[in-house]
């Protein structure tokens, strides 16, 4: 998370970064919209979780059928 300034022009903003992926969440410009933004983050986290699962299972089969 990076803090990019104290003022409401220059919201916070998320950047992660790792071997192939980048992802970058900047809120809207328009303030009343950050409650709704809050609420997606937070299905985000909620499923990212759900993903990771997946992607692993998926790689140790595909692992497994070549080994």
């Amino acid at each position: 998370m990076e803090e990019t300034g104290t003022g409401a022009s220059h919201p916070p903003v998320l950047v992660l970064a790792g071997g192939l992926c980048v992802v970058t969440l900047v809120p809207p410009e328009d303030q009343t919209a950050w409650t709704g933004c809050a609420v997606f983050l937070r299905r985000l986290r909620d499923h990212a979780e759900d993903l990771a699962a997946l992607l692993e299972a998926r790689a140790e089969r595909r692992d497994g059928a070549e080994g």
